[in-house]
């Protein structure tokens, strides 16, 4: 096996420059990937509020929860419908922020971290968990079945435009 050749001294400079550009971009862009990651993360979960002023009753604690949940029952329906179904993650994920803030709200409302409030609290958890494991589904939805769904949609499309297909039955 032939030896490596040596590396001509005179450009060492250059080489070194071109590892230390190398290294500022590679840095750089990984920066810009984790700032992206990070920001939608917050955006996507946002933090708990402080407890209200104001505490909810049982009941009315129990109504913001299957309120909350009914939405996102509807929401999660609606989601099948959406067009193109490879953008379907995306319209999920944009109602998911909106619902948390919501869900955020109604968790500050009802003083859930109360030792009275022990099955209040656990509704709430399991709430969390079904809109997580939507959010879930959403996403493997347009990932994994959205492109079929595209494309049979667009080839059913097609076959209507054809002349030759006739009249269907």
């Amino acid at each position: 096996m032939p030896a490596a050749p040596a590396r001509d001294p005179r450009f060492r400079p250059f080489r070194i420059a071109a590892y230390a550009l190398y290294l500022v971009v590679v840095s750089g862009f990984s920066l810009l990937v984790i700032r992206s990651v990070a920001g939608s993360v917050v955006t996507m979960t946002p933090k708990p509020l402080p407890p209200a002023e104001v505490t909810l009753s049982v009941r009315e604690c129990l109504q913001r929860a299957e309120g909350l949940f009914g939405e996102m029952q509807r929401e999660h329906a609606k989601l099948l419908d959406t067009l193109p179904a490879t953008n379907s993650d995306d319209v999920w994920n944009e109602y998911r922020v909106g619902w948390m803030k919501r869900y955020r709200e109604a968790e500050a409302a009802c003083a859930l971290h109360s030792q009275a409030r022990v099955h209040i609290r656990k509704v709430y958890d399991r709430l969390s968990l079904v809109m997580d494991l939507y959010t879930t589904a959403a996403v493997q939805y347009a990932g994994e079945m959205g492109g079929a769904v595209d494309g049979l949609l667009a080839s059913m499309a097609e076959a209507k435009k054809d002349p030759s297909s006739g009249t269907l039955p």
